[in-house]
Parts: structure tokens; C-alpha cells; sequence
């Protein structure tokens, strides 16, 4: 039954690289064995995953750092392929607090580096003590995209991938309502994985992720409607050179699966799933997300 798979996979992975031999590389070649291995090895990834599990995992050491800003916390990294490759990039959760860095993202990351991508991923400043987030941390991302856009070497003819978990994946979409800003003419595949997209609904839960949004807004939503307003994504218009794709845990208990709506947009539900499954690499959501993110890249 295994080799059937395998051969059905094969079929259709050449099926796919014949419609795209007028762009034939190597790195398709890459990915196309990255997808055969995918399709065979799922069946064995976990299904969820833990953050103190996320933790353990391993990394391959980053290209470069680069800074955005003055700030210490503003700067974007980056794991540079030889090749112009598909461009990644990837905006980490935690709640929008301090205490969650970037650094429990670099195996994630790193991961997708090794399937073939250049991958950045941006750090940006966040709730710390009395400061709120908001707008901060907004405005951040859309500085760090629109350098690392310009700055970094890709395959440009290719859709670019902006990935976002939980309160990145929030940001992700904000900044995607804003692309005219940082990509203007490209093509933007927008990923939002356990993403919170209703801020001020989430903002009204009980958990301590839900409690932390008030914090980064500096108020409740009774108390700063303009502000949930604006810090929305579903306020914009998503521009024309974007896609949006959701994707979600159905036993996430962090960010409620109601909280994937988006107009337009295609969601994504891997059941088992929790709130982190899509930043562990062994996990079926994370190699289902791959597998997407690779037949895109095609």
C-alpha cells in the first residue's frame, strides 16, 4: 500500500513539474523529493505538540542578523539559501508579551530553511511592564518587511509566503492589509497559523493569552474602540495581490477555532491539532503546512 502512495505521489509531483519546466531548477528538484518524503513520512508525525516540547527541538545556525531599527528588539533574521529560493517569512507569537522572544522559533524556521527556502523571521518589540504593544508592534513588522523585502536576495517571480502563529499570525494579516507599503508587486501567500483575527472578541476571553490582550491594546475594548478598530484586520480591505490562508487546530485551546474567519479567505483544519502543532516539525499539522507551502512554491 506504502509503494502505491509513493507512486501515486510521483505521478503527480511530475504532473506538476511539467507544468513548470519553462522554470525547472534545482530547487524544484528540491522540493519535489521534499513532497515524496512528506507524503510518506506524515503517517508517522505526532499529532500535537507542547510548547515546552517546541523548546527542545533543534536548529541550524542563521545566515545573518540584520536591525530594522535602534531598538534592541528591532532586528530581522535571516537563513540565506546559495540560490534564489522561494521567500519565507515568519512573524512568532507569545501572546504579543516580552517574555515570548523569537528564539523558540528558530527550529521552526530553520526547518523550513532546510526544505528549501530563504527564510526571515522578524523580531519586534512587544508588551513589556507598562508599555502596551499597540501600535508598536504593528508598526514594526511593517518596517522590518519593507527592508527585509528590498534587502534580501529570492526568487522574486515566486509568490512570497508570510507566515504568522497566534499573535503573529495577527500581525501578519495586518501587515498584509498594508502590503502597498513593503510589496507592491508581488504576489503575497499570507499564512496565519492559530491566528488571532478578532482582537477585540479574543480580547473578552478568560485564558491568560486572551487576558494579555488588553495589556497590548492598553485597555479593554469598551474603553478603546477606535483602537480594537484600527489593530483589526477584518476593518481593511485585503489588496488584490494577496491570498489568505488560515489554518487551525481543532483542539487548540489558546486561540478558539472561531477565530478563523476571514473574508475570502481558505481555512485550514487538521484535526488533533493543538496551539502548537504548526511550530513543531514532527507534527502532522506542521508537515501539512509544508506540504502546502511547497506545492506553492512549485
Amino acid at each position: 500500500m506504502l509503494r502505491k502512495a509513493v507512486l501515486k505521489q510521483t505521478a503527480f509531483l511530475n504532473s506538476r513539474l511539467s507544468i513548470h519546466r519553462q522554470r525547472s531548477s534545482l530547487i524544484n528538484i528540491i522540493f519535489a523529493v521534499f513532497l515524496s518524503l512528506l507524503f510518506v513520512t506524515k503517517a508517522l508525525a505526532k499529532e500535537d505538540a507542547t510548547y515546552s516540547e517546541v523548546l527542545t527541538q533543534l536548529s541550524v545556525p542563521i545566515t545573518q542578523k540584520h536591525p530594522y531599527g535602534k531598538a534592541p528588539d528591532q532586528f530581522y533574521l535571516r537563513w540565506q539559501q546559495q540560490k534564489e529560493a522561494p521567500l519565507v517569512i515568519f512573524i512568532h507569537g507569545g501572546c504579543w508579551l516580552d517574555r515570548y522572544d523569537i528564539e523558540h522559533a528558530k527550529p521552526f524556521m530553520s526547518a523550513l530553511f532546510e526544505a528549501g527556502f530563504t527564510v526571515i523571521g522578524i523580531e519586534y518589540r512587544r508588551t513589556k511592564n507598562d508599555r502596551a504593544g499597540w501600535p508598536i508592534a504593528k508598526d514594526d513588522i511593517i518596517q522590518a518587511l519593507r527592508y527585509a523585502v528590498q534587502e534580501t536576495s529570492f526568487a522574486s517571480h515566486r509568490p512570497i509566503a508570510v507566515l504568522g502563529h497566534s499573535a503573529g499570525g495577527h500581525l501578519a494579516l495586518l501587515a498584509a492589509t498594508q502590503s502597498s507599503q513593503w510589496a507592491p508587486s508581488h504576489k503575497l501567500n499570507v499564512h496565519g497559523l492559530a491566528a488571532i483575527v478578532d482582537v477585540a472578541t479574543y480580547a473578552k476571553g478568560a485564558n491568560s493569552c486572551q487576558q494579555a490582550t488588553s495589556l497590548f491594546m492598553g485597555g479593554l475594548p469598551n474603553a478603546l474602540p477606535e483602537a480594537y478598530n484600527n489593530a483589526s484586520p477584518l476593518s481593511y480591505q485585503m489588496p488584490s495581490n494577496v491570498e489568505v490562508i488560515l489554518w487551525h487546530g481543532a483542539k487548540d485551546n489558546i486561540v478558539p477555532i472561531k477565530q478563523a474567519s476571514y473574508p475570502n479567505a481558505l481555512v485550514n483544519t487538521v484535526q488533533h491539532a493543538g496551539h502548537f502543532s504548526w511550530i513543531h516539525t514532527q507534527t502532522t499539522a506542521y508537515k501539512t503546512l509544508l506540504l502546502d507551502l511547497l506545492e506553492r512554491a512549485l
